[in-house]
């Protein structure tokens, strides 16, 4: 199996968490802040709009011992931008395209290096129709002031005025 890669993707060794957290999986699914988690038997993948939430969610699962880079390379965890890949070398994990539905219904996929089967895992609730991939538009973090103006915060939503379309643009942020 794998699990779905989108807007930037924190990825965990499962066996890593069991050796890690004393409550294993049902610790590991306390701490994740929203509703992106998405596993198979050997990934663990939740899911973010900003990187600050990414790095507040890496360094609070390091805090517990999981590791995420040595010596230039992912130990326990990967971060992985759909957009621009992984954010540091990482050997255990291997990238795909998986097809949905129809031809048109791509999304990136990441599962543990040598496996086989295709089959994706995705959050609960996820759908093709309200996903980044389908709908998303990604701004690269140096770009976010000359695109981006921050307007207000709406539950769990940033909203900006994007300065080149106009329109306003929503970040989910961790509640």
């Amino acid at each position: 199996m794998a699990v779905l890669v989108e807007g930037i993707s924190v990825i965990v060794r499962r066996d890593s968490i069991a050796r890690c957290l004393p409550g294993e999986w049902t610790e590991f699914e306390k701490l994740v802040p929203n509703a992106t988690l998405c596993t198979d038997d050997y990934l663990a993948r939740v899911g973010f709009m900003h990187p600050r939430d990414v790095e507040s969610f890496v360094t609070l699962i390091e805090g517990l011992g999981l590791r995420y880079v040595e010596n230039d390379e992912a130990v326990d965890i990967a971060v992985v931008c759909a957009q621009t890949g992984p954010a540091v070398h990482c050997e255990w994990l291997e990238f795909y395209c998986a097809q949905l539905d129809t031809p048109q219904q791509v999304v990136l996929a990441a599962r543990l290096i040598g496996g086989t089967q295709e089959l994706l895992a995705t959050p609960d609730d996820w759908t093709w129709e309200g996903s980044l991939t389908a709908k998303g538009t990604f701004v690269l973090t140096e770009e976010m002031p000359n695109q981006l103006r921050f307007l207000r915060h709406e539950g769990s939503l940033d909203v900006y005025l994007d300065l080149t379309t106009g329109q306003e643009v929503f970040v989910g942020r961790p509640s």
